[in-house]
């Protein structure tokens, strides 16, 4: 099934479906894992004046989305406004705000709290599933779905599509989706926006996208919380955010992966992703193109990789900033970062730690690192290895097992340095020498001229 197709059979704003469908596969991949609270969502709506003909997810699973109460809120919240004339659509978001859907803004945090705390779904059933696949509803303290015998019926499940363009709803582990056959339903597209603001999706490589014409509809952007816990998006030199007031809803927070492949979002600090038990999600995978240009990403002993069949799309780049700030990447070899009009983004920065431990870039003239307010990012920490990657601990804090006092030091074999006179740089010992570049690192002494 194609569910963009589907929806748009119904009169519809067009800017808000896009919006709609974004915002479903968001959340399906940021849940993936999750072990709180959840509600089972029709992503095309089962109410009469919409499509009752897809109601039962046992027939339809593609049709359901798993989805916590604040995100099932919002959903209802955007299907109204893409649906504005559907009394179906205007009565749910009613019933899920108590009858003050006009405000519905004020009232998703208190949805969320309200649903965690009593568990009323559907009289406290939820739509499960056995080990041979048949679905059923059983209420929350169903002994046989707290043991785990019953799982939640959408649980490490996502919405795919073939070569077709059909949709549909898999295990995470179907060979068909781990060999490539099928793959995300938002695989190879991306949500944009013009000049007029207008906002849809195209696949990423629209010549408009590829040109700047389209840029990426959250380009400079934020999705930040305020003291309160609100959430809302601002533009990243919002001085709220800038100043600490607003921050990011990610903060401290990382995406991993356990042994299986599951992913979850946990904090920096989180007895498991610190003892080694859970990996950063691309942890031995890197973004690469091959030379036809196309990217994608694949693990770092892929023999394409290794052998240079296949290269970092950041091979070659350094990311710089003007003199009013602006931040971009350019081949190291543009005329204007080699003559020092560009200069490195973190040059004259270094990292820095407040007295909560958060991570901050500064300078030496920043009046905080002056005053003592902040201090040196190793302060107090040790760094350790696993034999695959290094990370700092604290002094006083004991040595996980698997890890070792020390780092995993930088090989330059196969490599040599050069120079232009400005700046070194390595290069492949069996490589050509770049014009303007002579073999042996810079000088770091001044040599003054005799007399």
């Amino acid at each position: 099934m194609d569910i963009y197709s589907i929806l748009s059979s119904k009169p519809h704003n067009p800017h808000y479906l896009n919006r709609y469908i974004k915002f479903i596969e968001q959340c399906q991949q940021k849940n993936i894992g999750y072990e709180g609270y959840t509600e089972d969502h029709h992503t095309c709506p089962k109410a009469n004046d919409m499509f009752p003909e897809y109601e039962d997810f046992g027939q339809h699973p593609w049709n359901c989305a798993v989805l916590t109460a604040r995100q099932h809120f919002i959903a209802h919240v955007i299907l109204w406004k893409c649906f504005s004339y559907s009394v179906s659509c205007k009565q749910a978001l009613w019933f899920m705000s108590n009858g003050k859907w006009k405000q519905y803004s004020n009232y998703s945090k208190r949805y969320e709290l309200l649903r965690e705390e009593t568990s009323e779904r559907m009289e406290g059933k939820l739509s499960v599933k056995d080990k041979e696949g048949n679905t059923s509803r059983v209420s929350l303290d169903d002994p046989r779905y707290l043991s785990g015998e019953l799982v939640a019926f959408c649980k490490d499940t996502m919405v795919v599509k073939d070569k077709e363009g059909n949709t549909s709803r898999v295990s995470l582990d179907d060979p068909r989706y781990l060999s490539g056959e099928l793959v995300a339903f938002s695989k190879g597209k991306v949500i944009v926006k013009d000049k007029e603001g207008n906002i849809f999706a195209v696949l990423r490589d629209d010549p408009r996208y590829l040109s700047g014409e389209l840029v990426a509809y959250n380009k400079g952007t934020v999705v930040v919380k305020d003291k309160e816990g609100n959430m809302f998006t601002v533009l990243k030199d919002d001085p709220r955010y800038l100043s600490g007031e607003l921050v990011s809803i990610n903060k401290g927070k990382l995406v991993v992966k356990d042994e299986k492949g599951n992913t979850l979002m946990v904090s920096l600090d989180d007895n498991k992703y610190i003892s080694g038990k859970l990996f950063a999600f691309h942890t031995g995978t890197i973004v690469v193109k091959d030379k036809e240009g196309n990217t994608f990403r694949v693990p770092k002993d892929d023999p394409r990789y290794l052998s240079g069949e296949l290269v970092s799309v950041n091979k070659g780049t350094v990311v710089v900033k003007d003199k009013e700030g602006n931040t971009f990447r350019v081949p190291k070899d543009d005329p204007r970062y080699l003559s020092g009009e560009l200069v490195g983004n973190t040059k004259g920065k270094f990292p820095a730690k407040d007295k909560e431990g958060n991570i901050v870039l500064i300078s030496k003239e920043d009046p905080r690192w002056i005053s003592g307010e902040l201090k040196g990012h190793g302060s107090g920490t040790i760094s350790i290895n696993n034999g695959k990657k290094n990370r700092r601990i604290s002094k006083d804090e004991k040595i996980p097992f698997g890890w070792k006092r020390g780092t995993i030091k930088k090989s330059f074999k196969g490599t040599r340095w050069v120079n232009n006179g400005k700046k070194s740089k390595q290069i492949p010992k069996d490589g050509p020498i770049p014009e303007g570049w002579v073999l042996g690192m810079k000088s770091r002494v001044e040599k003054k001229p005799l007399g």
